[in-house]
């Protein structure tokens, strides 16, 4: 067994274990299921590798050879990720011109000798010979390159842009994913293929290193794009607010269920948050996010088909471990039947005041304690008290200075020489009582 052979198992060893780790720390989130396919697919050309490197003879060689290139789906995958990453929202349809190409290429390579033509003896074991001419070879390494440069790209400016938690997530992403191709296209295309120089093929072995610094940022800093707490992922399947997790630019990344029950959503990833409020609070919901401030206001969320919903929405910063801004939680509380509610008691309070201000007898209410809260305005007359001068004061008071004698059957004279009837009763659910005097 060649050292060669070994390096190609002990990555193909490292990214499937990086696979298991990074898709365990979140397995809804889409990113790290990509990431772990990514892995998944790196381990398994690495393992191609290692064998093809040390078996004897060069058709088991060429087998091998063969398996190996399902390699085109990793500048697919690799591309996914960073559309995803970057908040780019993908229709189904736009998965074709990313995959497609890649299965061309896999299969053409598979059922035929164009990509590849052979297997070739080297010092480091078997690897494969090119065809003459190498045209398919040449249109998928310049396809392959595009794509990695374009992803790298995304990443990049995701990286300049961003601030703190985030801008160490992108470093991250970038140095695993990216600086790995930058060697493996200088060693396995420019320095192989183009000057001819015979070098071991690096991709797969710099990519399960790549990977690997990946799984070491998610464990060491919990980026919060691969690795959400577990119980942070169940609050937000159960719980009945509407609750939105966004990124230091607003962009939302995580939603509740209710979310999707209530209002209809089904996928939100990328948006920003205030596009799902009504235009009337989209500046103040920006300006929050721009000054990583908490705050707390009456707001009007819409749901998928239009309908608006009265809220009271809550905008708080989270912080990282190390106290860096990492982005926003908001929580909407539906308050549409409480604010129903209280409409209808206040329509039916206006009622109430409507008939008992113009009925003749003489009406108090008070709270639990015993202090006035109404005084119609027959008792205004009756007593010579004003509602105002009324208000908040003891009903037993009232009584005490007012009354002069006490007649019997409820009669009492008052003051002004007035005879009244008094009687009263209790609202026992609310704590309230109240009293009515006639003349």
């Amino acid at each position: 067994m060649n050292s060669y052979s070994l390096i190609s198992l002990t990555a193909a060893f490292i990214a499937f274990c990086t696979a298991i780790f990074i898709y365990q720390r979140n397995p809804g989130s889409r990113i790290n299921l990509l990431v772990s396919g990514l892995a998944v697919t790196v381990s398994f050309t690495a393992f191609t590798e290692f064998v093809y490197r040390l078996v004897e003879n060069p058709a088991d060689a060429y087998i091998w050879l063969k398996l190996s290139l399902i390699w085109p789906i990793i500048p697919a995958i690799l591309l996914h990720i960073s559309l995803i990453y970057t908040g780019r929202r993908l229709k189904p349809w736009m998965l074709a011109p990313i995959y497609g190409p890649a299965a061309v290429f896999a299969l053409t390579g598979l059922s035929t000798d164009l990509l590849i033509s052979g297997a070739m003896k080297t010092y480091y074991g078997w690897t494969y010979a090119l065809p003459e001419p190498a045209v398919l070879f040449a249109a998928f390494a310049v396809w392959s390159i595009a794509l990695a440069l374009a992803a790298a790209f995304m990443v990049l400016v995701d990286y300049m842009r961003a601030e703190g938690y985030r801008r160490r997530e992108s470093l991250y992403l970038f140095i695993g994913l990216f600086m790995p191709l930058i060697v493996s296209f200088i060693t396995d295309f420019i320095v192989r293929d183009l000057l001819g120089i015979m070098f071991p093929e690096l991709t797969q072995t710099m990519l399960s290193l790549g990977l690997l610094f990946i799984a070491y940022g998610v464990w060491r800093y919990e980026f919060p794009e691969l690795s959400p707490a577990v119980a942070a992922e169940r609050i937000t399947e159960i719980m009945p607010n509407f609750l939105l997790i966004t990124d230091l630019e607003g962009r939302i990344n995580r939603w509740s269920r209710s979310i999707e029950e209530k209002l209809s959503y089904t996928e939100l990833r990328g948006q920003y948050v205030w596009s799902i409020f009504e235009a009337t609070e989209r500046s103040m919901l920006r300006e929050i996010v721009s000054s990583f401030s908490l705050a707390e206001m009456e707001s009007r969320i819409l749901s998928a088909d239009g309908r608006a919903l009265d809220v009271l929405l809550t905008a708080s910063p989270i912080r990282g471990r190390l106290s860096e801004p990492i982005g926003f939680v908001f929580i909407a509380t539906d308050v549409t039947i409480q604010r129903r509610a209280t409409e209808r008691l206040r329509e039916s309070e206006m009622r109430f005041r409507g008939v008992a201000d113009n009925i003749s007898d003489g009406i108090a209410i008070t709270d639990e304690e015993g202090k006035v809260i109404y005084w119609n305005r027959a008792l205004e007359e009756i007593t010579s008290i004003g509602r105002g001068d009324a208000a908040g004061r003891s009903l037993d008071d009232i009584c005490f200075d007012l009354v002069r004698e006490s007649l019997g059957d409820d009669e009492f004279l008052i003051e002004g020489d007035r005879i009244v009837w008094m009687f009263s009763f209790h609202i026992t659910e609310d704590l309230m009582s109240g009293c009515s005097a006639s003349i």
